[in-house]
């Protein structure tokens, strides 16, 4: 369901017959319908994904990406900032490396248009189009709890937002998948490397924002090369109101765990990172390929580095789970 954001209010109560004010039945909190929720077991995504799935048509191998350092959205110009109070997130904050490499824009041509605004009734979070209807963000972003039917509370996806608004409104998600119910405020790296989800929205919206990402799962011979680009939404710039871009960025780390079956990874990053920015992509672009792939979704911070990476790195999540995940939902939730 689409609809333009907008401040809720509550009109001035109505009057009973006696005279007496009586208070609308309207809750503030519940906006959007609440959501069905889906864990996936083993044998369930075993029976329904492959190998095959996690290694999407066209992908090349264990070449890097051709990137282009002129691929960038167009910057917000100078003297347009909007005060505003910091957001909070429930992860471990993250890091911002100075000299700080972001800057926040305002271009909603694709594939800019695919990253957009995640927000639920406990906070927000950024969030990347990965199929017709279908968005990739961080599972620690989801408020997990449940009502009497086993549902959890509303989720919207905003894409290409900006200011307060979209050029194509707020599209309200009917479904929520993941491997595991992940949740802050710090989390241990197996969590880290399961750190994802997909909303499945009611309406389609690849028509509207030019396409969709693909995904491919992250290679440690990678580690070091400068070839990653990542957009979120972080709290420290416009109070969360405008994306932010870096370009070049490096994973410096690659750390597996297993879970029920499956093996996703914790990505080691010195990228900044800012609360907010929890669920933005870290993707790369292929020659020959119109898309960008994601490689993997910021997450948080780790208490104690990953093997390989130094004190105080940025992690994402990513692996052959998060693109075992995309290809199920998007194959069983079309």
């Amino acid at each position: 369901m689409a609809a333009e954001p907008q401040n809720i209010t509550e009109d001035i109560p109505a009057e009973d017959e006696s005279g007496k004010r009586v208070k609308p039945k309207f809750d503030v909190l519940q906006p959007f319908d609440p959501v069905e929720v889906i864990l996936l077991d083993k044998e369930q995504s075993l029976k329904e994904t492959s190998d095959k799935d996690s290694e999407p048509d066209g992908a090349l191998g264990e070449r890097l990406p051709a990137f282009s350092f002129t691929a960038r959205p167009s910057a917000t110009p100078p003297g347009t900032g909007m005060a505003g109070l910091i957001e909070t997130t429930k992860n471990k904050p993250s890091v911002v490396f100075l000299p700080d490499e972001r800057y926040t824009f305002a271009d909603s041509r694709f594939p800019w248009s695919l990253v957009g605004k995640i927000r639920t009734a406990s906070g927000s979070a950024s969030g990347v189009v990965v199929g017709p209807r279908h968005v990739l963000t961080a599972s620690h972003a989801i408020n997990w709890r449940r009502d009497s039917a086993g549902r959890i509370g509303w989720a919207t996806f905003t894409p290409a937002y900006y200011d307060g608004r979209g050029p194509w409104g707020e599209f309200a998600a009917r479904q929520i998948v993941a491997w595991r119910e992940i949740t802050g405020p710090s989390l241990t790296d197996e969590q880290t490397a399961f750190d994802y989800a997909v909303l499945v929205l009611h309406d389609t919206i690849n028509d509207k924002v030019g396409g969709f990402a693909g995904h491919r799962p992250y290679d440690a011979a990678w580690n070091g090369q400068a070839v990653w680009q990542t957009i979120g939404y972080p709290a420290d710039l416009n109070s969360g109101e405008r994306p932010a871009f870096q370009n070049g960025c490096i994973i410096s780390s690659k750390d597996d765990h297993t879970w029920n079956g499956r093996t996703g990874s914790v990505l080691g990053h010195f990228n900044d990172i800012f609360p907010g920015q929890d669920g933005g992509p870290c993707w790369g672009t292929w020659t020959g390929e119109p898309a960008p792939r994601v490689v993997g979704v910021q997450s948080t911070e780790p208490r104690v580095p990953i093997l390989g990476s130094k004190s105080g790195d940025n992690e994402y999540a990513g692996g052959n789970a998060m693109s075992d995940l995309i290809s199920w939902v998007i194959t069983n939730r079309p």
